[in-house]
């Protein structure tokens, strides 16, 4: 697969000639800095097994004491951690390039980081930088490898409420919320030589995907939710359905202002429909409803699309109709 990657290296090397250019996550006004990378991965065969370790507390409350006429209450909390050891996971070929930064400028490099031999226009652009010059990245060898240690906790929680024969129709209520608590990826040792280099004024401080505290990090926002009202009368019902996704932090994009990580803001849609049922055995079902009823436009991110399709969606509003038959 490849994708595009900003060279850090040829960053520093015009930032040290230049200390006017721009050079946070990227360097956009370096020439070659912004590069496609092609990144090579496969098996390991020194892989060791995965390990998990799953621990869950629940509790649920039911309101059987009511009378009927005031409907039926239920709520669920489960609190949940899972220790993992030994996860096959990838570096990530972004890391490698940062780690090939912080080598090349204590005088070595990254070997997983593989380049053509540096060209006249390369040891131009390099020289006066104390940095030796470094050709265009051809690919990434990316392989699999055995994680640090992966902890993650959370809640998940649930209400629900049913009521029943009122002279306006049933109604049920539900809402689903979880929490992530923890998320915490282990720093591997190529991820220390990065963050010693930074602590140490040696690079910028750029941050290591993908390891250690990842709550809000990309595509795991500490708060999602949903909750749908469905009514019933007769042969009509309708119902409504709402989802939110919490904001998330945009590793690759920082303020220009106080140089704080780009936040993708949290999104919420809503759908809605509208059913009536022919026939005693309501065999044919006749719908008409909206997806994304305000069509809500997703928040920005630095992606492809613009925006963060593992969390959020593009679609706008849909206006849909539907006819089913049963036999």
């Amino acid at each position: 697969r490849s994708n595009t990657r900003t060279d850090f290296i040829r960053c520093e090397a015009a930032f040290r000639k230049n200390p006017s250019i721009v050079f946070t996550t990227v360097c956009p006004s370096v020439v070659g800095a912004s590069q496609t990378v092609v990144s090579n991965r496969q098996g390991n065969a020194s892989l060791q097994p995965e390990e998990s370790k799953n621990l869950t507390y629940g509790m649920v409350f039911e309101t059987t004491f009511l009378p009927p006429e005031w409907g039926r209450v239920s709520f669920t909390a489960d609190w949940w951690r899972v220790e993992q050891s030994h996860v096959v996971g990838i570096f990530g070929d972004d890391n490698h390039i940062l780690l090939d930064y912080a080598l090349r400028v204590q005088g070595s490099s990254n070997p997983a980081v593989v380049r053509a031999a540096p060209t006249p226009e390369d040891v131009t652009a390099f020289a006066g930088s104390g940095i030796a010059p470094v050709g265009q990245i051809l690919f990434v060898n990316d392989n699999y490898f055995n994680l640090d240690q992966r902890s993650v906790q959370g809640w998940d929680f649930g209400f629900y409420y049913r009521l029943n024969d009122t002279p306006i129709g049933d109604f049920d209520f539900r809402i689903n919320a979880a929490f992530l608590d923890k998320f915490f990826q282990g720093v591997s040792e190529s991820g220390q030589v990065i963050n010693a280099a930074a602590a140490a004024g040696q690079i910028r401080a750029v941050p290591v995907s993908g390891q250690g505290d990842l709550v809000r990090n990309y595509g795991r926002p500490e708060w999602r939710w949903t909750s749908s009202l469905t009514w019933k009368l007769g042969q009509w019902q309708a119902g409504w359905f709402t989802s939110y996704v919490g904001d998330v932090y945009d590793n690759f994009i920082k303020r220009d202002s106080d140089q704080a990580l780009w936040i993708i803001d949290s999104m919420q849609t809503h759908n809605l429909y509208v059913q009536y049922t022919l026939g005693d055995e309501r065999q044919t079902r006749l719908r008409l409803g909206v997806r994304n009823l305000t069509d809500e436009q997703p928040p920005l991110a630095d992606t492809n699309f613009g925006y963060l399709g593992d969390i959020d969606t593009g679609a706008g509003r849909f206006i849909y109709g539907s006819i089913r038959k049963t036999f």
